[in-house]
């Protein structure tokens, strides 16, 4: 079965066969969302539609990264539906009720896998981290376009040698353990992560946990002020890369003006 709850940014769906476990996700999903709501600049017009799985799907997993991958922020508008499970097509997706056409009222996907949504500290740390990539993409929307040029693989620099170096992505860690800590205490947190070093699924998602547990989450991260010194290092090969097919038909990315970014 699915649940839904609508909010005026955010529409939230949880899937799962046994009511109970339904309503614990809905109400852990529900103070992640309060906290945003009392934190974080919320969007007028944009909206995201955050789905909690029920299952592992080897497909979306490999899709994403891998087998470690806990979930994913997805910009869905002009990006087809074909990489979701059919009964998502209609959530992310409906059909207008008069004329039949498609509709796209979300500007992102939130998703997490089932495995991520059995614990709830995990569940909360996921679901603030992807949330935050959806506040970067919609509130901040040239850092996160140069960003998305900084974490290009043609783009080798000395600087950005794991995902966590991006300044987005270090963001979303802080913000994401800043939210936990906040609701589960620092050290429950602090117990959880250590448990996914131990666990180590892959070297690169065990070293992943220990950048995380060495953040202060409550220190200030000013990922625009780093964005900056990277762009200022890299200019000239961001420019490059700008002018890359792929990066012509993105119009938040072939906007940029690299020569007078501040």
């Amino acid at each position: 079965m699915n649940s839904s709850h609508e909010m005026r940014w955010a529409s939230l769906h949880v899937r799962s066969k046994d009511a109970d476990i339904q309503k614990h996700r809905e109400d852990a999903c529900a103070r992640v969302l309060e906290f945003f709501e009392q934190n974080t600049p919320i969007p007028v017009e944009d909206r995201v539609l955050c789905f909690l799985d029920d299952r592992d799907l080897p497909n979306l997993k490999a899709a994403f990264g891998g087998v470690a991958n806990r979930g994913v922020h997805w910009p869905i508008r002009g990006q087809g539906l074909g990489i979701w499970p059919t009964d998502m097509w209609n959530v992310i997706a409906p059909p207008d009720n008069l004329d039949g056409e498609t509709t796209w009222p979300f500007a992102s996907v939130v998703y997490l896998h089932g495995g991520t949504c059995q614990n709830d500290i995990g569940l909360t740390l996921s679901l603030a981290h992807e949330l935050q990539h959806f506040m970067q993409f919609v509130n901040s929307s040239k850092l996160w376009a140069v960003n998305a040029l900084l974490g290009s693989p043609d783009l080798p620099t000395e600087d950005l040698k794991v995902p966590w170096d991006l300044p987005v992505e270090k963001d979303s860690r802080v913000l994401s353990k800043r939210v936990a800590e906040s609701i589960f205490g620092k050290e429950r947190v602090e117990g959880y992560i250590s448990d996914r070093i131990n666990a180590r699924i892959t070297d690169l998602d065990a070293k992943d946990w220990e950048f995380v547990k060495g953040i202060d989450p409550f220190a200030r991260y000013d990922a625009a002020a780093e964005t900056r010194t990277l762009v200022h290092k890299y200019r000239s090969s961001l420019k490059q890369l700008q002018l890359a097919p792929k990066w012509l038909q993105d119009p938040d990315v072939s906007t940029i003006d690299f020569d007078g970014y501040d």
